[in-house]
């Protein structure tokens, strides 16, 4: 982690410089961004504030976009977005994430002038099961909403995975691509009404 003090926090923010460097070389526009992991990540400190000051230069001078994912504990978003200022830092919306981790809260209005990224999916509520939109309880009226209010023109990115859920088991694979494709023109289709 980041925040971690111990040898591989520093292991991995030299990691993430070194990737963004090679990004800007290679044309990379942007990467995505966990700020924490699992159920008890280490305490927001400045040591990892610092790390990702750090990394915010490099994609500045690079000339990369580094979009922080909302996650399970949004304590980390928050903190970052609320200390570091960068044209280079924005958001990455993950609908899945927020339906199953943080329902109560609308992250996409939050952040969503912010946003460089998308991270669409759909799950019950009850776990991050990355299925196709429209399969789960994501509430995709008030995602589409939010999408329009900023006049949302860019890449509509589905992060899905056909072996989450039994529901697309008897589906070939150019079966289940087809359907992935479908729902993202449809999610694009509806931000252009």
């Amino acid at each position: 982690s980041l925040w971690s003090d111990k040898p591989e926090g520093e292991e991995l923010s030299n990691w993430l410089c070194s990737e963004l460097i090679q990004c800007g070389q290679h044309g990379v526009p942007a990467v995505v961004l966990h700020l924490s992991r699992g159920l008890n990540p280490p305490p927001l400190n400045s040591l990892g504030l610092n790390r990702i000051k750090r990394a915010v230069e490099i994609a500045e001078k690079y000339k990369v976009n580094i979009a922080l994912e909302n996650l399970r504990n949004l304590d980390y978003l928050d903190y970052v977005m609320q200390n570091i200022s960068s044209q280079r830092l924005g958001f990455c919306y993950d609908s899945g994430h927020n339906n199953c981790f943080n329902p109560e809260i609308d992250v996409l209005k939050a952040y969503r002038d912010r946003l460089f990224a998308l991270h669409l999916n759909d799950n019950y509520g009850d776990e991050d099961t990355h299925l196709l939109p429209f399969d789960g309880t994501v509430d995709w009226t008030k995602v589409i909403n939010n999408l329009k209010a900023i006049n949302y023109q860019s890449a509509v990115s589905l992060e899905v995975q056909m072996d989450r859920h039994p529901m697309y088991a008897d589906l070939s694979a150019e079966e289940y691509l087809s359907r992935a494709f479908n729902r993202a023109e449809r999610i694009e289709q509806l931000i252009l009404v």
